[in-house]
């Protein structure tokens, strides 16, 4: 029997994987575009933040309909229909920008428009990835994946701030043409990757009651949700602190570059160090090590010393990523993944966004370096409770845990 392929051998994964990362690219690149198009526009970052705001709330509020369709569709054409409809999303917003037409409102319904449909996508991809994928290359697959994500912010955000500089419809534009890349190549995947064959029962909230079921998935991803309320506000910090010192908006996306520098580092290395590291000890250290160097930030808010602060952090983040992405797909039965990888998200995402409005406000009324305590203070809280978590303690490090241990509790 011929060997099994491994990730990047395998070329359907490498062609999901591809589309994947143009779209990222496409979709930093806006991201960095966005809240300096309504600075610009409107010189409020309170406007911005509610911008922010709309996007995240549209993307958690379609997510559990978008994984209840990844369970019940071939997960292609789930791919393929959301990554075409980002596309006229975001074209309609270039052509928006670059005829000076309604901007704001236009910015508004459809960056909530994109962001709900970019939510399922990535949703139905984390769902094929088992199907792509041996089990044994899991942790290995989802490292290749953070890698993705970090190149991806390491070309992106400078692209976006560039293309800005241009015209501020460029990088909208790029968005458009990335997202146009992921449907063609979900189109040429030769897995079909139907729905499953068995429905599993519970409809749109089954993942949601999976994860509550979970003591291990159910802790670490509320963690997860409150670090996510904090970092959703760091980029409207980054942009204030640059606009505030006159950046130029490339200078901005080469911040976010370093950060995605950084990241890819920790990618790099999530694999090896992921089969060693416990759970307790990969989550504590997202927990500790951005608060402390967030508080040393905010003594001096400016752009080098909050670069170098969110690199290092960016660092941790892939490591303990790798770790429970692979074990919560594991632990998922296959007519359940959707759903599951949904509910996740939408825990994930459920307190974001207030982060981007929250950020506003500080900013507007005590300045970066209030706005950095508080998310240093915020991360400090987050740190003493997993500290004393028993039952993250406990669990040792990565096993091939698979559907058979619904309390949680390890060693089962």
């Amino acid at each position: 029997m011929p060997p099994t392929p491994r990730p990047l051998g395998n070329r359907d994964f490498l062609l999901l994987w591809l589309a994947a990362a143009v779209t990222a690219v496409g979709s930093l690149a806006a991201a960095v575009a966005l809240p300096l198009l309504v600075l610009a526009t409107t010189g409020s970052a309170a406007t911005a933040g509610l911008v922010g705001f709309c996007a995240l709330a549209a993307a958690a509020a379609g997510t559990l309909p978008g994984g209840r369709l990844t369970d019940r569709h071939s997960r292609r054409t789930v791919i393929i229909a959301c990554a075409l409809g980002s596309a006229a999303a975001t074209g309609l917003l270039t052509l928006a920008v670059q005829t000076a037409t309604s901007v704001l409102p236009v910015v508004i319904v459809t960056s909530a428009v994109d962001a709900a449909l970019r939510a399922t996508l990535g949703t139905a991809e984390m769902a094929a990835l088992p199907h792509l994928v041996p089990a044994e290359h899991l942790p290995r697959a989802l490292a290749v994946n953070h890698a993705r994500l970090a190149g991806a912010a390491l070309a992106g955000p400078p692209l976006g701030g560039a293309l800005f500089e241009l015209a501020p419809a460029l990088p909208f534009a790029a968005a458009t043409a990335g997202s146009l890349v992921t449907a063609l190549c979900a189109l040429a995947l030769a897995t079909p990757l139907p729905a499953p064959r068995r429905d599993a029962p519970g409809g749109l909230f089954a993942g949601l009651a999976f994860l509550w079921r979970d003591g291990f998935l159910r802790q670490t991803t509320l963690v997860h949700a409150a670090q996510n309320a904090v970092f959703s506000a760091v980029p409207l910090v980054v942009v204030a602190i640059g606009v505030r010192h006159h950046t130029s908006g490339l200078s901005i996306g080469l911040v976010y570059a370093t950060v995605g520098a950084g990241a890819l580092v920790g990618s790099a290395l999530a694999t090896g160090v992921g089969h060693v590291l416990s759970p307790w000890s990969a989550v504590l250290a997202t927990c500790w090590v951005p608060a402390t160097l967030l508080a040393l930030s905010a003594t001096a808010p400016v752009l080098t010393i909050l670069t170098a602060a969110l690199t290092l952090s960016s660092a941790i983040s892939p490591i303990a990523g790798a770790v429970l992405g692979s074990v919560r797909l594991l632990r998922t039965p296959d007519a359940l993944q959707g759903r599951v990888q949904a509910a996740a998200a939408l825990v994930g995402m459920a307190a974001t966004p207030l982060g981007p409005p929250a950020a506003g406000l500080l900013l507007d009324r005590a300045g970066p370096a209030a706005a950095l305590f508080t998310l240093a203070a915020g991360l400090a809280v987050l740190a003493v409770v997993v500290t004393s978590s028993s039952r993250l303690r406990r669990l040792p490090p990565l096993l091939p845990l698979r559907q058979s241990d619904p309390d949680g509790e390890p060693g089962a």
